[in-house]
């Protein structure tokens, strides 16, 4: 389940909120397309992957051409405490030709990804 894999998700759906209760639940300031894609890395596009699986989490980076939304990606792996998306990307940024090693920086310092330093 996403909570499994998020304190934050854990929290709003088993914590004492009155969220837990609803059938939907708004999340304000990310795109439908943008949570997707999350969803995306985590499970793969039917459902195949498993969660917690660190080298599916990469495959469907790559697979899904996630890779030049990195930055959108990491800013809502961190709100949303999704650890092992957010090692992903770092994995992917690691391996990536597309983008400089300016841009990997700025990234790291942005989001201090010491692993990145």
């Amino acid at each position: 389940s996403l909570a499994a894999e998020s304190p934050f998700f854990d929290r709003l759906f088993f914590g004492d909120f009155m969220e837990k209760n609803m059938s939907e639940i708004p999340i304000g300031d990310v795109e439908y397309e943008e949570f997707a894609n999350i969803i995306k890395i985590i499970y793969g596009f039917d459902g195949d992957s498993l969660t917690g699986s660190f080298s599916s989490v990469f495959r469907n980076i790559v697979l899904y051409n996630l890779e030049m939304n990195s930055h959108r990606i990491l800013e809502l792996a961190d709100r949303f405490e999704l650890k092992i998306v957010e090692d992903g990307v770092v994995y992917v940024l690691l391996a990536s030709k597309s983008h400089s090693i300016h841009e990997k920086l700025v990234i790291s310092d942005q989001f201090n990804l010491t692993f990145l330093k």
